[in-house]
């Protein structure tokens, strides 16, 4: 864990083992997938391209993709729908052919039989696949990878040096924790699945402890050279009502609203307002 303020990180601490053999501890710079957080890390990229004019939050999905499908107008979908959970398709679209290891040039053929719930920007639609959507647009925007991109822009300047994205990256960092499944008799440590790491901006960030109150800190105004107030406010501002996070069962009890920002949720407790968000994949809570 890692607490911080704008300032400094003040508090950091680690427990256990990077696997079951118990041989190598976990310490500040083990390195987790940190899972659907990762879509924190790709909205704050998109910000700063945003601010360098590589592409627009209004602009329309097709002009960057053009063989870009649904069934429906796909025109409606702008840049900031697909980071902001709001492109009104059905929920969770194709994440069962993520787990079963099927390719996103693949998927991505799919999309012509999604259909809208809702008009774009209108109600909440959690995704992984359409999300990382935004990957092929920065892609071709910049002429980089998004790889690279998040390298030069986030990690590079934010002084995150155990950070990564993708999984060969992972697993060539030999201070990694290995994923970890409940069987009868208690945890026992398995393989890393490569799946969700075909969706970057939607999973495939790695980060240690340090490094993610790096990340906390640069949201808090500690490297506004890096991610700029106005970048923050524009990913952590509240846009799409999220009425099924106040029945959660571990918020349901305290959350007084809940919207969708782009990357981030916005939940408000009483007069406090918290910006969150939680990761899982195989092996791996965040």
């Amino acid at each position: 864990y890692v607490v911080v303020t704008p300032d400094e990180i003040i508090r950091i601490g680690t427990a256990g083992h990077t696997d079951t053999s118990r041989q190598q501890r976990v310490n500040e710079n083990t390195v987790f997938r940190v899972a659907s957080v990762s879509k924190t890390f790709a909205a704050g990229l998109a910000g700063v391209l945003v601010a360098e004019g590589e592409f627009g939050w209004n602009d329309r999905v097709i002009d960057y993709i053009p063989d870009f499908r649904v069934d429906g107008d796909a025109s409606q979908v702008r840049i900031e729908h697909l980071l902001g959970q709001s492109t009104g398709l059905i929920p969770h679209a194709y994440d069962n052919l993520i787990e079963d290891g099927v390719s996103m040039e693949r998927i991505r053929k799919q999309f012509s039989k999604l259909s809208y719930i809702c008009d774009p920007g209108d109600c909440y639609s959690y995704q992984n696949s359409v999300f990382s959507l935004i990957e092929p647009v920065m892609e071709k925007t910049t002429e980089r990878s998004y790889a690279e991109l998040m390298n030069e822009k986030i990690f590079r300047p934010l002084d995150m040096r155990d950070s990564s994205v993708g999984y060969e990256s992972f697993l060539d960092n030999p201070n990694h924790a290995r994923p970890h499944v409940k069987a009868r008799g208690g945890w026992r440590t398995v393989k890393v699945k490569p799946h969700y790491y075909r969706v970057a901006p939607a999973a495939g960030v790695n980060a240690s402890a340090v490094d993610m109150g790096k990340w906390l800190m640069a949201q808090l105004g500690a490297n506004p050279d890096v991610l700029a107030p106005e970048v923050v406010q524009t990913i952590t501002e509240p846009r799409v009502y999220t009425a099924r996070d106040k029945r959660r069962k571990y918020w349901r009890d305290i959350l007084t609203d809940a919207h969708y920002g782009l990357g981030w949720r916005i939940y408000d407790i009483g007069d406090e307002q918290i910006v969150y968000h939680s990761g899982w994949v195989a092996g791996f809570r965040y």
